[in-house]
């Protein structure tokens, strides 16, 4: 955990957003003889205890603070962020806007446009657009790219900071310009709703004759378990034999409703 973690702060160290987003001072020069203090620190220490790691992360920290006017928050966070992920291979470390989207994952609800949203070539690509949603109300597509919010190219911004700007508070406006393939870009304004994201979509009968069904479930919501089990007796009633449950996409949730 302690070489993951100080294996991050070499990285970030050396990467250009992280220097800038942190107003770094320090020289090139500088800088690499920080990151060589760092594994110098690291090796003269015998981690036995999580107290041992911990004071590490502090001493880095007060270390980078010292010779280059990072924040110790900062480097702490980016330590933790790595030590978390190297704890098995289902741990990692979650900042409040991640928890915050796993719940209205989860709950099935959120204040935003109503998009699900993947990085593209400094983009963020619409890859599904919640049925009802302020988004779809807008003419907002699947296939369409963002690619400036408020006038902020997305090139500039992480994934993570652009999608921050598309949330909200609700009853707020957003401008978004999209661009589709073959189209010249268009300016969006979109009120920021209330979106009650389906746990299920597109249930349907595909096939009469041979009474094929299809289901389609984009998450693991507190009500996947519950609306799925009326949708199946739904189903059964129109003559279903055999059925299709699509998950692509579908980024998991709440393991009982999976289950």
């Amino acid at each position: 955990l302690a070489t993951r973690g100080t294996n991050a702060l070499d990285i970030a160290l050396a990467d250009q957003d992280f220097l800038s987003a942190n107003r770094l001072n320090g020289s090139p020069e500088t800088l690499d003889q920080l990151r060589r203090e760092l594994y110098q620190t690291l090796n003269r220490r015998t981690i036995r205890s999580p107290n041992d790691l911990v004071a590490l992360a502090g001493d880095m920290a007060r270390l980078a603070q010292h010779r280059v006017g990072v924040s110790q928050s900062v480097v702490v966070l980016e330590f933790v962020t790595a030590a978390a992920g190297g704890l098995d291979d289902y741990s990692s470390y979650l900042t409040a806007d991640q928890l915050r989207d796993v719940y209205s994952q989860i709950e099935g609800n959120f204040v935003g446009l109503g998009v699900e949203l993947k990085a593209d070539q400094g983009a963020l690509l619409i890859v599904h657009v919640i049925p009802s949603s302020p988004a779809e109300t807008a003419g907002i597509q699947k296939g369409d790219r963002i690619v400036a919010v408020d006038g902020k190219s997305t090139a500039d911004l992480s994934t993570d900071e652009a999608a921050a700007m598309l949330t909200g508070e609700e009853g707020t406006w957003v401008q978004v310009t999209l661009f589709s393939p073959g189209q010249e870009q268009r300016l969006v304004s979109v009120n920021r709703e209330h979106v009650e994201v389906p746990s299920l979509e597109d249930v349907k009968i595909v096939d009469v004759e041979y009474g094929v069904a299809y289901i389609r479930l984009p998450a693991f919501q507190k009500s996947t378990s519950r609306d799925l089990e009326s949708a199946l007796w739904d189903l059964h009633r129109q003559g279903m034999k055999s059925l299709v449950l699509d998950l692509r996409g579908n980024p998991g949730g709440l393991l009982t409703a999976a289950v």
